[in-house]
């Protein structure tokens, strides 16, 4: 019997403190934005408090599915992976170093590629000027 009660209490007192450690702390939600960029799609968002990384999801406009394109401890990613002409929606999330994270932005944003640059493939300097041809 006095041992039922030593094991009932020592379980008691177990969840007792699992229950208290498992309070979340808060972390901020980034407030992002995008633009374009040559190489892709910059996005860049404002630094959180107590934050140790981000994760950055994309997903092309129209489609539910999402993708982790990186986890950085910088504010901003430029996102190469991205086709011309084609429109994405972004989302950051913050965590912390106890494993704790924001939300997901709610403020996403729409873009697009631009076009790439041509790239040179002669460059003249005759009598009439540069000549260039890409």
């Amino acid at each position: 019997m006095k041992k039922s009660i030593s094991l009932i209490l020592a379980v008691i007192m177990l969840f007792s403190v699992v229950s208290i450690s498992a309070f979340a702390v808060d972390i901020a939600t980034p407030k992002a934005t995008s633009s374009n960029e040559v190489s892709g799609i910059k996005v860049y968002w404002n630094k959180v408090d107590d934050a140790v990384k981000y994760n950055v999801y994309r997903r092309v406009g129209g489609s539910s599915s999402w993708v982790l394109i990186g986890s950085t401890t910088s504010t901003k990613v430029i996102d190469e992976g991205v086709s011309n002409g084609k429109y994405y929606v972004y989302s950051v999330r913050a965590y912390n170093s106890q494993g704790n994270y924001s939300a997901y932005n709610k403020n996403m944003t729409y873009t697009t590629k631009c076009v790439a640059t041509p790239k040179l493939t002669i460059l003249v300097n005759d009598t009439n000027g540069l000549k260039l041809t890409w």
